[in-house]
């Protein structure tokens, strides 16, 4: 029989395995009983229809217990659970630096959150401070989603630094805070379409962000002044799949897709197939990306007709195909 330590290293490696959370709960239903029932419970409800998250916090006495391996290296560390076992942690970039091999192997995490405080006490392109060190932790290695939240927003210069970091190759989507400011061109030090431009095909021409299912990008819009004089809100500018809203302020407000633009079609001639740019990929999960269920097809394959016949999410949105 298998020992707890060798199914929790198979856990690190295949997340999205529930099988292996199934055996971990029976190795350790006589040393750690209250966690074992917790994690067969989280799993049970991903066998139930209609459930769209298994997300939700232990007891306060278990909860305790697995974080506290986490606090040992930074008290304002927090841990998010999913599936019976911490998979997202929100910690500061320095102590992620010093730690993140460690911090990383205590537990199955998919999501790192960097945090570093109160936006209105900080300078702005902050980021740039902490990147050169952030983009060679080879603990990165291990994160399928990255998410910046409480700083000055991340400008062209921190992209670029993360665009060239050797240990991004597994990451699934990436965000700052809610969305990346400069998608409505009111970036920091990037004011002009020129510069918007220049952002759009630094993802577009990097192998990391071509990758990715998602780049933060679906809930961003225009600023309210722009909506108030417009009969649409495009929320994505000129590449990929659209998503429009019209009229914008209303009782009815209604959200409707328009088919890819031939601007993107031509990038996928020239890089294959970039998940990002497709509406039907922009609400996958880890877990349907780590199992192969999403992207609709693999990234970098060869552009075909196939690619733009697939329609957009069905959820609750109008459309309009």
């Amino acid at each position: 029989m298998r020992s707890p330590r060798e199914i929790f290293a198979d856990i690190l490696l295949q997340p999205e395995r529930d099988d292996l959370r199934h055996a971990y709960a029976g190795a350790i239903q006589s040393e750690n009983p209250a966690w074992s029932r917790y994690i067969e419970c989280r799993l049970q409800r991903t066998a139930v229809p209609g459930v769209p998250y298994t997300y939700g916090d232990p007891p306060d006495a278990l909860h305790n217990e697995l974080t506290a391996p986490f606090r040992q290296y930074a008290d304002t560390i927090r841990c998010d659970f999913d599936r019976g076992f911490i998979d997202t942690i929100y910690v500061e970039p320095q102590v992620f630096i010093e730690h993140g091999e460690t911090l990383m192997s205590l537990a199955p995490i998919t999501m790192v959150v960097f945090f570093v405080g109160a936006p209105e006490s900080l300078p702005e392109g902050l980021w740039r401070d902490y990147l050169p060190a952030l983009t060679q932790c080879p603990a990165l290695a291990r994160v399928r989603q990255l998410e910046f939240r409480g700083a000055p927003s991340l400008d062209f210069v921190a992209m670029q630094q993360l665009a060239q970091s050797p240990y991004l190759g597994n990451l699934i989507t990436m965000a700052h805070g809610a969305n990346f400011p400069w998608v409505s061109s009111c970036m920091w030090e990037m004011d002009n379409e020129v510069d918007e431009i220049k952002m759009w095909e630094l993802l577009l021409e990097s192998p990391v962000f071509r990758r990715v299912t998602e780049w933060g990008l679906r809930d961003s819009e225009y600023p309210r002044s722009f909506a108030a004089q417009a009969d649409r809100l495009v929320t994505r500018r000129q590449l990929g799949d659209r998503r429009w809203r019209q009229p914008y302020g209303t009782s009815g407000l209604r959200t409707y897709y328009e088919p890819m633009s031939e601007e993107s079609r031509a990038l996928e001639q020239k890089y294959g197939y970039i998940p990002a740019l497709h509406a039907g990929n922009w609400n996958a999960t880890v877990l349907e990306v780590l199992r192969g269920e999403k992207p609709d097809f693999s990234a970098g394959a060869e552009a075909t007709e196939a690619m733009y016949a697939v329609p957009p999410p069905d959820d609750h949105i109008d459309t309009g195909w």
